[in-house]
């Protein structure tokens, strides 16, 4: 039987706890920025795969809801928009990789633009297809967190 929430909560011991929460949040904070990025790198790198070297396989045209011949029609152009996806990809992971070094401005232009260019990319997804809110949001969530964790990183 489930815990009802208020008892859940008062068990949870009020404002130490949250404190020591808090304290974890600000302390790991700092990293929160490169580790959604890489999630989303990660993403578009197995976008690539999909598009630039699986493309018209059954599992592939399955999950991108098309048929032999409208995958071996549009052969090109998901090629084409897999290594988009892996240039994203590898930007971030140098972005990421530059951002424990001296050259953290570089580092930071490269995680931003690049998670803003995935987001980007998944808010046209949805608005063009409603049906695509899945993948839009398995593509554009993590640089979303990117984003949102980089400027608290900046506000903090």
């Amino acid at each position: 039987m489930p815990i009802p929430l208020t008892r859940a909560a008062s068990n949870w011991g009020g404002p130490e706890e949250a404190l020591i929460v808090f304290s974890l949040f600000i302390e790991y904070s700092h990293c929160m920025p490169q580790f959604f990025a890489l999630i989303a790198g990660i993403i578009h790198v197995y976008i690539f795969l999909m598009e630039s070297l699986l493309w018209g396989s059954p599992k592939t045209n399955k999950a991108f809801g098309v048929s032999a011949e409208m995958a071996e029609a549009n052969r090109l152009f998901a090629f084409n928009q897999g290594y988009y996806n892996l240039f994203l990809a590898i930007a971030v992971f140098l972005g990421v990789g530059l951002s424990f070094t001296e050259f953290a401005i570089a580092a930071n232009t490269l995680i931003v633009y690049s998670s803003l260019s995935m987001l980007g990319a998944a808010l046209v997804l949805i608005s063009s297809n409603r049906k695509m809110i899945r993948p839009a949001l398995v593509q554009g969530f993590p640089p979303f967190l990117a984003v949102v964790f980089w400027l608290l990183k900046k506000i903090i």
